[in-house]
């Protein structure tokens, strides 16, 4: 299972600890929108847990779920998961790359902290579908 292993090396970037310097921080409710894309995120935060919970905002309606930790060297960071795609989010450069079920990488890019565009003719979706 591709996706298992994919799941398996994301989760293993996260480390334990959680860094509490940026906007990604623990026992918060964030949405994000992927900059240049219509698409974004609505994350649930927990740090008692670990998970990270929510659902896919904009032009698409997905729900989401994940894990919170600290990225080795880089601060604060989530691994999320779509239906079928592996977001890996760190907080210090606000940036998100997206993998597929096969462990390649689809796609890369930036977010900014807001509600993503409700619209398609804002533009394309950041899952690529």
């Amino acid at each position: 299972m591709k996706l298992t292993h994919v799941t398996v090396l994301a989760s293993s970037l996260i480390l334990t600890s959680v860094v509490q310097a940026g906007v990604l921080f623990p026992n918060k409710t964030i949405d994000i929108a992927f900059t240049g894309y219509c698409d974004g995120m609505h994350l649930v935060i927990n740090h008692t847990t670990g998970i990270v919970t929510g659902n896919s905002t904009g032009c698409v309606s997905d729900p989401l779920i994940g894990t919170a930790g600290g990225l080795s060297k880089i601060g604060a960071g989530l691994t999320v998961m779509n239906r079928t795609r592996l977001f890996v989010i760190d907080d210090s450069g606000k940036n998100w790359a997206l993998y597929n079920a096969d462990g390649s990488l689809n796609s890369t890019g930036t977010y900014t902290v807001g509600v993503a565009a409700l619209a398609l003719s804002q533009g394309p979706l950041a899952t690529g579908e």
